[in-house]
C-alpha cells in the first residue's frame, strides 16, 4: 500500500514524535482526513484528544513567541506545507521543521515572523497518551505492506517456471539463462524498491530494510 501524506499530516506525525507519542502514521492520516474540519487546526486539536494529548490553539504577538512551550505546531504563509513544527527558540534563531518535516533548519526571527501569522497549537503527552491498540494495529499495517512483496514474489516464482518449461536442451546452457534473469531482476528490484520507499516512506517494511541499501 502506497501512502503519500498531506503536508498537515505530516506535521502533525512529525508533531507526535517529537512528543514521544505512539501513534502509527496510518492511523493518524485516517483520523485527520476524515475529520470534518480538515485540514485545520481544529482537526488536528480534535485528533490529538482522541490520543488522550491535552492540547490548546490560540494566537499572540509574534514577539511573544518564547512564552510558548517547544514543540508546538505554528501555522504559517506557506501555501505547500502551511504548519511548522517548531522546535527551538533562542533569542536570535528559530528552529523548526517545514519542508517535508524530516530535516530541522534554522532561520533568524525577524525572517520566521514574517512567515509567520501567530497561530499556534501546543500539546503535552501524559501516561495515557497515544494510541489505543498501538501495537496491534502496527501489526496489521506491516502485514498490508507485506501483500506488494507478497505479490512480486509470486510473479518472480512464476516467471521462473515458465522460464523453465521453455529450457529443455543442455544446448541453451540453461545456467547462464538463470543468472541473466536473476541479474535482470535485481536490475528492476532495488530501484523499484528505491521508488516506492520515496512515495511511501513511512511503510515500516521499507524502514527497516531500504536504508540497508
Amino acid at each position: 500500500m502506497f501512502h503519500q501524506f498531506d503536508p498537515n499530516v505530516k506535521a502533525t506525525i512529525s508533531f507526535l514524535g517529537l512528543l514521544q507519542v505512539k501513534v502509527n502514521d496510518t492511523t493518524a492520516n485516517e483520523t485527520l482526513q476524515n475529520h470534518p474540519d480538515w485540514p485545520g487546526l481544529l482537526c488536528i486539536s480534535d485528533s490529538l484528544n482522541k490520543w488522550n494529548i491535552p492540547n490548546g490553539a490560540g494566537k499572540i504577538d509574534v514577539s511573544k513567541i518564547d512564552e510558548l512551550p517547544v514543540p508546538f505546531l505554528a501555522n504559517t504563509h506557506n501555501r505547500e506545507n502551511p504548519l511548522a513544527v517548531v522546535t527551538e527558540i533562542t533569542e536570535t534563531t528559530i528552529k523548526y521543521f517545514q519542508k517535508n518535516y524530516t530535516a530541522a533548519v534554522t532561520d533568524s526571527r525577524d525572517i520566521f515572523f514574517k512567515h509567520w501569522d501567530g497561530v499556534y497549537l501546543i500539546a503535552e503527552r501524559n501516561e495515557n497518551s497515544g494510541e489505543i491498540d498501538y501495537i496491534i494495529n502496527r501489526r496489521k499495517a506491516f502485514l498490508n505492506s507485506l501483500i506488494p512483496v507478497a505479490a512480486c514474489l509470486a510473479l518472480v516464482l512464476l516467471s521462473f517456471v515458465l522460464l523453465s518449461n521453455h529450457i529443455g536442451s543442455a544446448t541453451l546452457r540453461p545456467i547462464g539463462i538463470y543468472g541473466q534473469y536473476l541479474i535482470l531482476l535485481t536490475g528492476v528490484f532495488i530501484p523499484s524498491l528505491l521508488l516506492w520507499y520515496e512515495i511511501d516512506k513511512s511503510n515500516p517494511l521499507l524502514e527497516k530494510y531500504v536504508p540497508v541499501l
